[in-house]
């Protein structure tokens, strides 16, 4: 006899919580995207020939908010996609613009 605390083993349990429309998904899109950026900009800080902690601990602070972010993204409503989608895709455009990148 099956127990009714326990979960059924027939029901699969739901997926987790992600972007819940198209506005959500597109600000979480371009978190990730200035999270990998700024994984690849780790990447070339630890490889140099004389790191720079400083710079290592600043970018990997900001990887960190990509992470925060995109929490709150998906606790927000359509509201916060709109601020967090605006907030990413400028700094996308800031991190890709020409010359060197910047912070």
């Amino acid at each position: 006899m099956h127990d009714p605390a326990s979960p059924s083993p027939e029901k699969p349990s739901p997926p987790p919580a992600g972007p819940r429309g198209p506005g959500q998904a597109a600000a979480a899109d371009a978190v990730r995207q200035v999270f990998a950026w700024y994984g690849q900009q780790i990447l070339a800080v630890q490889r140099a020939a004389d790191p720079d902690p400083a710079r290592l601990e600043q970018l990997m602070a900001r990887q960190r908010a990509c992470v925060q972010d995109l929490s709150t993204l998906e606790e927000g409503g359509p509201g916060e996609a709109e601020r967090i989608a605006a907030l990413y895709e400028a700094r996308l455009r800031e991190l890709r613009g020409p010359g060197p990148h910047q912070l």
